[in-house]
């Protein structure tokens, strides 16, 4: 029985370090992304890539690092971690970031946010 027991605690921890992993990737490749896009396309706006799921996806994938992170603690407590970067973004950085595009690049702002509706998580926030 104890046998079983290490080898679960050894798989939730694999699992919680590939869900940190997914953030990592998430928040990075759609950087990149938009990175390579700005070398070429200069002061254009990008909604391409994963930034065509959710215009905030960077975020996101900042959100599901730390939630993997908590997760590998085992600590509720910990939990408060993403949940105050979630709500600090959703609440604070996303507004304020939308404002500035929008008055940057009205129309091409508008046009993805008819597009890509969601701020953060696709099909959902």
């Amino acid at each position: 029985a104890k046998e079983r027991s290490t080898f679960a605690v050894f798989l939730m921890d694999i699992c919680c370090c590939c869900i940190a992993c997914f953030g990592i990737v998430l928040s990075t490749y759609s950087e990149y992304q938009r990175s390579e896009f700005l070398k070429i396309n200069a002061n254009t706006l990008f909604t391409g890539g994963l930034f065509h799921y959710a215009r905030h996806i960077n975020y996101t994938g900042e959100v599901v690092l730390f939630a993997g992170w908590a997760m590998l603690t085992r600590s509720r407590y910990a939990l408060i971690v993403p949940f105050f970067f979630f709500t600090t973004f959703h609440s604070f950085y996303v507004p304020d970031l939308d404002l500035h595009l929008k008055n940057k690049y009205t129309n091409e702002y508008k046009q993805w946010v008819t597009g890509t509706p969601w701020t953060m998580l696709p099909y959902v926030i």
